[in-house]
């Protein structure tokens, strides 16, 4: 079983899969939201602002995330496969949402999430939000240095979205910090537990 603790500052990475350029090197954006934004919605609290943004969005709650937790862990059980844990927290989200407010926090949610989910499906991967700024991903199968993979590729999607928070502690955009828990099934509880810590 292997834990870990990863941040903006701490790990790079030189390979070029996650980088986003057109055919003439320019950069290009990593986050469509045009198609998103919606300047008639009226958002007037932080529940509704981020209830709003994960309805946009369709990726999974609490309640989808523990069921579909509870089927790989059967699956990965039987077929003797690795089951991680990734738990992905946006740092110093209450100091933006406190600053910025609550549209601008649904706003970043929705570009944080965006980000997350491209990534999730070009990995195949299942993506929830457990709760507030927390997103939670599973993976079955594979190996330690696949799931290293996904996690330095959705903390770098992130980052390259390059959304200003100049009231984080470690970098005047937004960042993600990722703990990750895998092991082959034997306790789903202490796996969450383990991801949660890390």
């Amino acid at each position: 079983m292997e834990q870990y603790n990863q941040t903006g500052r701490q790990i790079s990475c030189e390979s070029s899969d996650f980088k986003s350029a057109n055919q003439d090197g320019e950069s290009k954006a990593i986050v469509d939201i045009a198609k998103y934004q919606q300047t008639e919605a009226k958002v007037s609290s932080e529940t509704s602002a981020f209830g709003l943004v994960m309805s946009q969005m369709n990726i999974a709650d609490r309640h989808e995330f523990d069921t579909h937790y509870a089927q790989l862990w059967e699956e990965a059980s039987e077929e003797k496969q690795l089951l991680s844990v990734l738990i992905c927290e946006i740092d110093f989200f209450e100091a933006y949402n406190e600053n910025y407010g609550h549209q601008a926090a649904a706003f970043m949610l929705l570009v944080v999430g965006l980000a997350l989910k491209n990534i999730c499906e070009e990995f195949d991967c299942f993506l929830a939000r457990c709760k507030g700024d927390k997103f939670a991903i599973l993976i079955k199968g594979g190996d330690l240095t696949k799931t290293r993979e996904v996690a330095e590729a959705l903390r770098q999607t992130v980052e390259k979205s390059q959304t200003e928070h100049k009231y984080s502690s470690v970098s005047d955009i937004v960042t993600l910090s990722i703990g990750v828990s895998s092991t082959y099934p034997t306790s789903m509880n202490m796996l969450m537990k383990e991801a949660d810590t890390a």
